[in-house]
Order: structure tokens, then sequence, then C-alpha cells
């Protein structure tokens, strides 16, 4: 169970040289400066990428998974030794859940 919620960000990662490539390091950065780490359990998660994992000649497609509360984030990739990274704006903004509530006008009946 999560601490705040799953949030599962789909990427594709290709490989255009001849050595081995890892998928980078992800990490996700709020609005405010909270950084919040790949979860590295990905149990039951569709083509979960997992951490450290290699790249194939041919690319490779999946789900990196975060536990976050709801907001706005930039993805950090960053290199092995966290030298480099780089963000990338996630174009999506989620907010708590509100149940709907129906309104009903007195004039309705």
């Amino acid at each position: 169970m999560p601490q705040n919620r799953f949030f599962l960000i789909r990427l594709s990662v290709a490989k255009s040289g001849a050595g081995e490539l890892l998928v980078p390091n992800m990490s996700i950065e709020d609005d405010r400066g909270n950084v919040y780490q790949e979860l590295t359990d990905g149990e039951g998660v569709s083509q979960f990428l997992g951490v450290l994992h290699p790249v194939p000649s041919e690319g490779i497609l999946g789900n990196a998974l975060f536990d976050a509360p709801p907001g706005h984030y930039r993805l950090r990739l960053s290199d092995d030794e966290a030298q480099r990274a780089a963000l990338v704006d996630i174009p999506l903004s989620f907010g708590p859940e509100a149940p709907e509530i129906p309104v009903v006008n007195a004039d309705q009946k």
C-alpha cells in the first residue's frame, strides 16, 4: 500500500550505441522541491522497468513507479554517479479526488 498514491510514468528508452545501457536513475520533484525516489518493488505493475534495468538493442517500453501525493511533477533522470541530471516536465497535475455530490434544487421534485 502506498503512503500517498501510486504514480506510474510510462516511458520508452532507446539505445543508439553498441555499449551496455541501463535505464537511468529516476525520481520525481514537485513544485516545492520535494523529491520522491522511484520504487524498487513493482510487484503487480505491468511492464515494471525496475531499477538498473538493462536496455536491449531494440529499446524498452515500460512503467516507472513512484509513491507521491497528488500534485505537479518533473521527472529527474540522473547518471550512475548522479553528476549529471535532466528534468522533464510531466504535463499533468492530479489533485485529491473529491466525491461528486449532486445538487438538488428545491424547485425540482
